[in-house]
């Protein structure tokens, strides 16, 4: 247990810049467009005729509800936000928080939509795990990106100190 502890308490970089949070905010709202409208899971092989403005509504709601979770909070809760105090933990927490923030934004866009179109609805809880499925994809890719980059420059960074 103490090496979970340890694990979550390392520090751990989040890149503060408007335009990296803009730039995450579009490619996931991209992704999840994409995969919807190519894949078309969870029932949406039902929505022959409505599958490209749902899809691409969704991509909208999920770039919305990305870019507001990783820019507001930083801006209301400075302290908590600080890079000398981002840590593992407190990340995943974020994701944890943003993908319900976004599955909750989701359903609802897409009970509104459904409505007209008698389409099936889904509960609220079943959507919520069906964000977390497809989130985890990209997710995963952003963190891993983000760590690798932040890591190869803070070693040229150390390279350059060094000579």
């Amino acid at each position: 247990m103490k090496a979970i502890f340890s694990w979550l308490n390392k520090p751990y970089y989040f890149n503060p810049k408007p335009l990296y949070k803009l730039k995450i905010s579009i490619y996931h709202g991209l992704f999840i467009f994409l995969f919807l409208y190519i894949f078309r899971p969870f029932y949406l092989h039902e929505f022959d005729e409505i599958i490209l403005p749902y899809t691409i509504g969704i991509g909208i709601t999920a770039f919305v509800a990305t870019f507001l979770i990783l820019y507001l909070p930083a801006l209301i809760f400075k302290d908590y936000f600080s890079e000398d105090n981002w840590t593992i933990g407190r990340n995943l927490l974020l994701m944890f928080v943003g993908v319900t923030f976004i599955g909750v934004a989701l359903w609802y866009f897409g009970e509104i939509y459904k409505e007209p179109y008698n389409l099936r609805k889904i509960n609220l809880l079943q959507f919520l795990s069906y964000t977390f499925l497809v989130s985890l994809i990209p997710l995963i890719f952003f963190v891993f990106l983000n760590e690798k980059n932040i890591r190869l420059r803070r070693e040229k960074r150390l390279k350059k100190l060094e000579n």
